[in-house]
């Protein structure tokens, strides 16, 4: 368990073990929650990175312009991809695999 809460068993492996294209990769926060400071934000995001960067030999730079590799974003329930958040106490976040487009990216649920 992590953070108090067991680990959720509910989870999808990615078929065709899709990898990135180049180990330098970027990341864009395109919008904030406002359940937490923006700092805070910030920094367990940078954290989060430093877990990957630090066992692989992806490095992860923030960009604050233009299209990055990994998009992050906060939203709720229809949100603009095929994968509506079910709201309170259920998905906290998903991501998609590397690749164009969404590939990549991170949403956030909002409601959680």
């Amino acid at each position: 368990p992590r953070c108090g809460n067991p680990d959720v068993g509910e989870y999808s492996l990615f078929p065709g073990r899709p990898a990135w294209r180049t180990t330098a990769l970027t990341y864009r926060i395109l919008n904030y929650t406002p359940d937490m400071d923006q700092a805070d934000v910030d920094t367990a995001i940078q954290r989060a990175f430093k877990v990957w960067s630090d066992v692989t030999p992806l490095t992860f730079t923030r960009i604050y312009d233009g299209t990055a590799d990994i998009q992050i974003s906060f939203g709720a329930g229809v949100h603009g991809d095929f994968y509506p958040f079910d709201g309170p106490h259920g998905t906290l976040a998903h991501a998609f695999a590397p690749g164009n487009g969404i590939g990549g990216d991170t949403h956030f649920d909002e409601h959680e």
